[in-house]
């Protein structure tokens, strides 16, 4: 028989864990203190259940944690972690074929079981297939590659080096460390004779009615500097360096034709306008690079367009190109900006309709 002490030890413990109900259904009268505690206990015994249930205590909540699939690259490793390190990698690849098939997707299981069968050579050409496909661009074969596929398709390098020595240099063409020369008239002449090759089908046609070709050439100069100057001299003990380099550029843009003969000639009009601002200041004599090499007048002048109407114009500045201000091609773009889009009657065309319209607009 358990004792009032006892009984009354455990009653206390398990009441502290115990509701207000819970505890009046388990001690229905209180003691008072008018008797003694022994008696109070042998006539209201408590009645204990068997098991009292526990209170839920309150925890500090945490983060909530995602799925796996939701989960970021580096959380994905970290779980998996155990796993790889316990497993090989055959054991994991079989794993992998396995849970695909049982979750429908056979592809995924085709291609696991083709990187387990195929040797690193295969999966080479497979990954460099698959790169190939993202990318824009179409990698060429390589010579090696295309004579395994039985395709010379890539001639010698010294029959390429002697057409391009025979066909793509013009004669007496001298080359140094220092600089590269070529005369003017060797120059021209192999132009010609380059265009009259790529162009032959169009100039035979007219060859009975043609007696001149007039070729006019845009040609032009311009420097760079603060280059880095190597540190190995020149074969010939030369003072010249690299660290200021300054190229001539023509260019063939035009050729016209004249009548009344059958036989061709070539009359070459160089015209210099392949010119930047710093050049051109210094060839008219401008002091200023913010200046006009036309009218000489300052960003001031411009402004003032009652002065700049009755302006002086050096007539001789021309033939290197007339300078964007006085071509007003700002304006023009301005007026065609406005053409495009009078129908809309709006700056910007907005919408898929509005787009359209101006691109109809735009075509004719």
């Amino acid at each position: 028989m358990v004792s009032s002490e006892n009984l009354e030890m455990q009653y206390c413990k398990k009441e502290k864990r115990l509701t207000k109900e819970q505890r009046k259904q388990i001690q229905p009268a209180i003691w008072d203190g008018r008797e003694s505690q022994s008696v109070f206990y042998e006539t209201y015994p408590p009645q204990l259940p068997s098991s009292i249930p526990k209170r839920s205590e309150q925890k500090r909540q945490d983060r909530p944690r995602r799925l796996f699939e939701e989960s970021s690259q580096r959380s994905k490793q970290r779980h998996v972690k155990p796993i790889v390190s316990d497993l090989s990698s055959e054991k994991l690849f079989l794993a992998a074929k396995s849970t695909s098939l049982k979750s429908g997707k056979r592809t995924a299981a085709q291609v696991v079981k083709l990187a387990i069968q195929s040797t690193p050579r295969r999966l080479e050409k497979i990954k460099l297939l698959q790169e190939a496909s993202f990318s824009c661009t179409i990698r060429p074969y390589s010579p090696v590659e295309a004579l395994g596929r039985g395709a010379n398709i890539y001639p010698l390098y010294h029959v390429i080096a002697k057409t391009k020595r025979k066909k793509c240099y013009p004669a007496n063409i001298k080359i140094t460390e220092n600089q590269v020369v070529v005369p003017l008239l060797d120059l021209l002449i192999h132009i010609t004779q380059r265009l009259a090759q790529v162009q032959a089908n169009v100039i035979l046609q007219n060859i009975s009615d043609c007696d001149t070709i007039v070729v006019y050439y845009k040609w032009g100069l311009d420097g760079s500097g603060r280059h880095n100057v190597p540190k190995q001299n020149f074969a010939n003990n030369s003072q010249h360096a690299d660290f200021n380099i300054i190229l001539c550029t023509i260019v063939p843009p035009q050729m016209c034709e004249s009548n009344d003969s059958k036989e061709i000639k070539f009359k070459h009009i160089p015209i210099c306008t392949m010119l930047d601002g710093k050049t051109v200041n210094i060839l008219t004599d401008t002091s200023s690079s913010r200046a006009c090499n036309v009218c000489k007048a300052t960003p001031k002048g411009l402004n003032d367009l009652e002065k700049h109407k009755n302006g002086v114009w050096d007539e001789a500045t021309f033939k290197y190109g007339i300078s964007v201000l006085h071509a007003h091609l700002r304006c023009y773009e301005y007026l065609l900006h406005i053409a495009c889009k009078l129908e809309l009657q709006q700056w910007q065309a907005r919408g898929r309709n509005a787009k359209e319209k101006v691109k109809t607009t735009k075509v004719k």
